[in-house]
């Protein structure tokens, strides 16, 4: 009876025996932040970032994470394992990207890194005040075990 329940528990998500169980997030990894855009070719919009996806990238050295709002908007960071780049995609339908880079901001703290897992999830976070599209983006994000 008791592991019938701690498996209802388990399915649904909650509390057992004082442990806080939750439902595991079938499209990526966890990801928390906000992303402002303001001005830029794309508009003026605001999007919360709710999910993560690592990015198989041609080059081996190199990583990369998609950070996605529930509406389609998602900034992309890769690293070469020396730099991060990034780049905002507007959210389906619309087309192109608008290239962020460390020279267009103020405020620049972003990284990507291999978690210990196999295949390696990607963890980080990113924090970017910039001046780009025309516009300005403010990012403040972390995110974690996002996988392919």
């Amino acid at each position: 009876m008791l592991a019938s329940i701690a498996a209802a528990g388990l399915i649904a998500g909650g509390t057992i025996a004082g442990i806080q169980v939750g439902k595991r997030d079938v499209r990526g990894g966890r990801a928390k932040g906000t992303v402002v855009v303001d001005g830029t070719s794309f508009g003026t919009f605001t999007f919360t970032v709710d999910t993560c996806t690592a990015v198989r990238m041609a080059d081996p050295d190199s990583s990369g994470v998609d950070l996605r709002g529930s509406d389609g908007n998602a900034l992309r960071l890769v690293s070469d394992g020396r730099d991060v780049q990034m780049w905002l995609y507007p959210a389906r339908g619309a087309r192109g990207a608008i290239s962020i880079g460390r020279n267009d901001c103020s405020v620049w703290s972003a990284q990507l890194f291999a978690e210990q897992a196999s295949p390696l999830p990607i963890g980080g976070d990113a924090t970017v005040a910039c001046a780009v599209g025309g516009g300005k983006l403010n990012a403040a994000i972390t995110f974690a075990h996002c996988r392919p």
